[in-house]
């Protein structure tokens, strides 16, 4: 008996030995689109790590921000240092067929979208868009970086040719005027860091304007040339039901107006901070700002530069800075997605066209569907209140944002 007690101990040990080794070897099974090179690349890093219950539900969050998979398992393989990973992939191929029907007027058009394009996560997006007298055309062309001292990039072209009404604060008409623009703009990155990345961007873009600024003629020929540099660091955390990100990003604007001959400049900047304060409820807040000079009122920014949804539709603004806060609880999990509920509160900090520094606070809540076997969220429905000037704002997205 005491022999069976001391070998049930040494097999405990060895064991323990063998479920805390260094990780030597990861076999994935499942792909089928999506190269195993690429899922490779992404697993390097954990090679010559412990083989803990922490580390592996690490890899399941690695695996799961590519936002490319359904499902992750990540598993020992008969209680040694090797892994067993399961996928199974997203629909990544989506066509979005649009139709609509407007004050008598029907429109249509469709995005053609590939989230996994090649197999190594390249996105392309394509579309054309005609409702009302508007008309919007898009293509995107998008590959991150994958390993540290990975280059990446991205190429964005597109055509708009829309009317536009913009209002202060208190509802006032700004601007009205019909623009037709077109825009080019190409992207370098290199990860330089697990979780940092920079970009080096060059950018093209025409507009011509017809239409009235503050009560003034808005006539003109617009053209910019842009460079543009940042940096962003993100981590993300993945807990079975919530995939939480901590980040920063940061980025500096230079354009040149050949048709204006003079020099404008922007920056941004943003963080996200998301943490699980339970297994399906989580802490949500983040905050970003928006630093315009010398720039083209078309090149004005809205709400979601400062993080917030308080603010009209129709306003934008050169100068404005917000933050967010609040809780997302995960309400029911289906076999295709999780629907969630949240509610934040919100505060930021605005330049109005009357150039004076306003601040507006108010709070937001909805719900929101993340699709599990589509390569992005589906549906987003919220209600937001200003308690400054005391404005309800109702907002939905179905198919393409959260």
């Amino acid at each position: 008996m005491h022999l069976k007690r001391l070998f049930s101990v040494f097999l405990f040990f060895v064991s323990a030995l063998a479920y805390s080794a260094e990780i030597q070897k990861i076999n994935v099974k499942g792909l089928i689109k999506t190269k195993k090179s690429h899922v490779q690349k992404i697993l390097e890093p954990f090679y010559g790590r412990e083989a803990t219950e922490d580390v592996l539900m690490e890899i399941e969050g690695e695996l799961q921000a590519e936002g490319i998979f359904e499902s992750v398992r990540v598993e020992y393989i008969d209680q040694t240092s090797d892994i067993l990973v399961t996928i199974k992939e997203k629909i990544t191929f989506i066509p979005l067929p649009f139709v609509s029907y407007s004050e008598g007027k029907w429109g249509g058009g469709g995005m053609l979208l590939n989230m996994n394009a090649f197999g190594n996560k390249t996105t392309v997006v394509t579309g054309v868009i005609y409702s009302g007298g508007k008309l919007i055309t898009v293509l995107l062309l998008s590959k991150p970086p994958v390993g540290v001292g990975d280059y990446g990039g991205s190429f964005l072209t597109s055509y708009t040719n829309f009317d536009s009404e913009l209002t202060c604060l208190n509802g006032d008409t700004a601007a009205d005027y019909s623009m037709k623009s077109g825009w080019l703009m190409g992207t370098v990155q290199k990860k330089i860091g697990e979780d940092s990345t920079i970009s080096l961007g060059l950018g093209y873009e025409f507009k011509k304007l017809n239409g009235t600024l503050l009560g003034q003629d808005l006539k003109n020929n617009f053209q910019l040339i842009d460079l543009n540099l940042g940096w962003s660091l993100q981590k993300d955390e993945w807990n079975g039901w919530f995939l939480s990100s901590k980040g920063l990003s940061f980025k500096i604007d230079t354009g040149y107006s050949p048709t204006h001959r003079e020099f404008c400049h922007t920056s941004t900047c943003g963080a996200t901070l998301q943490f699980p304060l339970t297994e399906r409820l989580r802490f949500v807040g983040g905050g970003s700002s928006f630093y315009g000079k010398d720039i083209h009122i078309t090149n004005y920014t809205g709400g979601s530069s400062a993080s917030v949804s308080i603010l009209p539709s129709t306003f934008v603004s050169s100068n404005l800075a917000g933050l967010n806060a609040g809780l997302e609880a995960a309400a029911v999990k289906f076999s295709f997605g999780l629907l969630s509920l949240y509610g934040n509160f919100q505060t930021c900090v605005v330049e109005d066209f009357d150039q004076e520094q306003k601040v507006n606070c108010g709070f937001a809540f909805g719900t929101r569907l993340y699709l599990s076997k589509i390569a992005f969220p589906a549906l987003s429905i919220g209600y937001s209140y200003n308690l400054s000037s005391q404005t309800p704002i109702f907002s939905g997205a179905l198919g393409i944002s959260m």
